[in-house]
């Protein structure tokens, strides 16, 4: 019975990580703004809706790798930090970027960003191959919003 209690409180620990940090960087975001409306966009800028979608996916897949890592006591205390420190600098992208409107502010943390999930990506291959592996997908959309970041901050 223990084995079923500690999946389930698992699982809800996974959940509400993964939701948490989707739910507060969310809250920052305005793309019906003034000056975000007024921003020059390069040309390959995805439609609003493209980032909605991918950033769903990546939660749901953080909240399956965080569960996987809790349910295999794999839960080391770098993963924590640097898991922590993703959380922490997702959020404070979208406050630096949307709330604050400010597009260099923004790529200072998202490029901070960047080289924690490269960490965070390197953590994880060392735990588990297919887990590493998933979480490239995170890594992969975060260097394309860095370089869109970049792009705006040149643009604007």
């Amino acid at each position: 019975m223990k084995e079923k209690k500690d999946t389930f409180w698992n699982l809800i620990l996974s959940i509400l990580a993964a939701g948490t940090v989707a739910l507060l960087s969310n809250a920052f975001v305005n793309t019906n703004s003034l000056w975000y409306n007024s921003l020059l966009l390069p040309a390959f800028y995805p439609p609003n809706i493209v980032f909605a979608i991918v950033w769903s996916i990546v939660y749901i897949l953080f909240a399956g790798i965080i569960f996987y890592l809790l349910q295999n006591g794999k839960f080391t205390r770098d993963l924590t930090a640097v898991f922590i420190g993703n959380g922490i600098l997702n959020v404070a992208w979208t406050l630096g970027f949307f709330t604050l409107q400010n597009v260099s502010l923004g790529l200072g943390i998202i490029i901070a960003n960047l080289i924690f999930a490269g960490t965070l990506t390197y953590l994880l291959f060392k735990q588990n191959k297919t887990v590493g592996f998933i979480s490239l997908i995170y890594l992969a959309w975060l260097a394309f919003a860095t370089t869109l970041n970049a792009f705006i901050f040149v643009l604007n």
